[in-house]
């Protein structure tokens, strides 16, 4: 649970489809568009945005221009990211225990369940809100003198 809950950057967050999901991604010649047909599952791979860090999964179907092309975009992926390495992403999914108790240190907590695991790049807490209850004098309050109307939508199913 707690390693399940350690902030991370997550692909699938990001709307990824993940390995085993993907379509094949070259563009067509003759065309608008994509190839489109499902990858084939020794053709999928994760590649990483040189720019942003963030990851996504390509894959190629069976054809052999479709291979062609995978293996150059791989190619190309892996000569940008060894001259110029890519950033951290942002974490984007996690720490909603954090959120909710404040008050344990769960950067300790995630170091020890994760040895690997660094405080993402944002780089700051969470920290709780320090909530005011404002209260005011009755006759400014607003007063509803209707109750709202539901729509009620005919169909469906029941």
């Amino acid at each position: 649970m707690f390693y399940q809950d350690r902030r991370r950057y997550s692909p699938r967050t990001d709307g990824d489809r993940g390995l085993g999901q993907a379509t094949c991604g070259r563009p067509m010649q003759r065309r608008e568009g994509l190839c489109g047909r499902n990858a084939s599952w020794d053709q999928q791979r994760q590649l990483t945005d040189p720019l942003t860090g963030k990851r996504h999964t390509v894959g190629a179907c069976s054809q052999p221009n479709c291979r062609t092309w995978y293996a150059d975009l791989l190619a190309r992926n892996a000569a940008e990211l060894a001259t110029h390495p890519a950033p951290t992403p942002a974490a984007n999914t996690g720490g909603v225990l954090e959120r909710h108790l404040p008050e344990i240190d769960w950067w300790q907590v995630w170091r020890h369940v994760d040895k690997n695991w660094t405080p993402p790049p944002e780089g700051e807490r969470f920290h709780k809100p320090t909530l005011t209850l404002v209260l005011g004098d009755a006759d400014e309050m607003p007063a509803i003198t209707t109750k709202p109307i539901l729509a009620v939508l005919e169909g469906g199913w029941r």
